[in-house]
């Protein structure tokens, strides 16, 4: 039974033959799938100008100054948001069950829990520079 590749592995590499790495486990393309969605901006996907949770306009809002004068609660909540609206419209197979998001010390961590067809239970840890 062949090996099911599902994506190339981001970024590139390379294996021993030179060819590129491919993601053959379903798990770990869905959290690849994930982190591109949190990690890209609305308007940076062609043909997609609203794909992508833009989680970096919280490191820089613009209303408030920067995430650094927004509470925890305030960051959560706004992360939540975010990436709960572009899991449910494209990441189908993803439940998100929880998000925490804290900024200290200009880094901005989220810790997504979420479920992987309904029974899968895993984690997916982004952090952000400021």
């Amino acid at each position: 039974m062949a090996i099911k590749n599902y994506a190339p592995k981001l970024p590139f590499d390379l294996d021993s033959d030179g060819n590129i790495v491919n993601i053959s486990d379903a798990l770990q393309n869905c959290k690849q799938n994930m982190r591109m969605v949190i990690l890209t901006n609305p308007g940076e996907k062609l043909m997609d100008p609203v794909f992508g949770a833009g989680i970096r306009k919280l490191l820089f809002d613009n209303e408030r100054g920067n995430s650094y004068e927004l509470s925890t609660g305030e960051i959560t909540e706004r992360a939540t948001s975010l990436i709960k609206t572009q899991a449910d419209k494209y990441l189908p197979d993803v439940v998100i069950k929880s998000v925490n998001a804290v900024a200290e010390n200009q880094i901005l961590n989220i810790t997504i829990n979420y479920l992987y067809k309904g029974y899968y239970p895993d984690y997916l840890t982004v952090s952000l520079a400021g």
